[in-house]
């Protein structure tokens, strides 16, 4: 069974009820051709006794409105995209998450991209630049004039990979990392990453 149907068949606790807490449905579309990929996808969920666990889930304090509803539909588009031109290629997505809460003082939108360009100098030997972006926003506000809380994460980076064999890959990364939140409180903190990895393929 899966981890969300219950098996205990004691009182409380029907065996083979589904737990879940959310419903989703979505899909995909998109093309390809020769080295290009093009996509477009979206869902949709709704999220059941959500006010009750918002404080406990959110992670940061949170004023909750008397009238904010329980069940918050959710929504999710996004689109992504690659292709390779001669000894480059481009990588990158996009995702929108819309919190549908109807009330001008709670917002939860998430937003995230990504874009990566390489080239492959080699059959083995690969370069790359990356940049990441995460938006989060975060309000929950007691009157209409308290500022909006929106966090960023920024990650540009550089990295490179190198196939030893067919069957172990060797890459480094090193990205400057930097996160912000804007509000009642400002944060601004970074910090570099360097990475070391080896894939092994069996």
């Amino acid at each position: 069974n899966s981890p969300n149907i219950s098996t205990r068949g004691t009182s409380g606790h029907q065996s083979g009820t589904d737990s879940t807490k959310l419903f989703s449905f979505g899909g995909r579309v998109g093309i390809r051709k020769d080295g290009l990929k093009f996509g477009i996808s979206g869902s949709f969920d709704r999220l059941k006794d959500y006010k009750e666990n918002l404080v406990k889930k959110a992670g940061f304090p949170i004023v909750l409105p008397s009238d904010l509803r329980n069940e918050l539909p959710r929504y999710r588009v996004g689109s992504d995209l690659s292709f390779f031109i001669s000894k480059f290629y481009f990588e990158g997505e996009f995702i929108k998450v819309i919190y549908d809460d109807k009330h001008p003082l709670f917002k939860l939108d998430k937003t995230f991209y990504y874009a990566t360009i390489g080239y492959n100098f080699s059959e083995r030997f690969i370069a790359y630049i990356t940049y990441w972006l995460t938006q989060e926003n975060k309000t929950s506000k007691e009157v209409e004039s308290d500022p909006e809380t929106v966090s960023d994460l920024k990650i540009p980076g550089i990295g490179i990979s190198y196939d030893i064999n067919e069957r172990i890959r060797l890459k480094a990364q090193l990205a400057p990392v930097e996160f912000d939140m804007n509000g009642a409180h400002n944060v601004n903190n970074k910090f570099n990453y360097f990475g070391l990895a080896a894939s092994v393929f069996f």
